[in-house]
């Protein structure tokens, strides 16, 4: 799914790179607080973590509604 994501929002240059790391880096988070009992997960790790799923929400609206008219 995520390489999905970064083959057509990404590669065509839609989203910035930067944006596609981070999205990386914050799967990598999940996969550590729910696989690694030890994981240390920052109350700045979740905020980023909303802030981005945020901005991927507000970015995916606007795409659906652009593909809608």
């Amino acid at each position: 799914m995520v390489q999905m994501f970064g083959k057509h929002y990404v590669m065509t240059g839609l989203v910035a790179p930067e944006q596609g790391h981070k999205l990386n880096v914050h799967l990598e988070l999940r996969n550590k607080a729910r696989y690694d009992f030890h994981a240390r997960i920052t109350q700045d790790d979740a905020r980023d973590t909303l802030a981005l799923a945020k901005e991927y929400i507000a970015f995916l609206e606007a795409q659906l509604q652009e593909a809608e008219s």
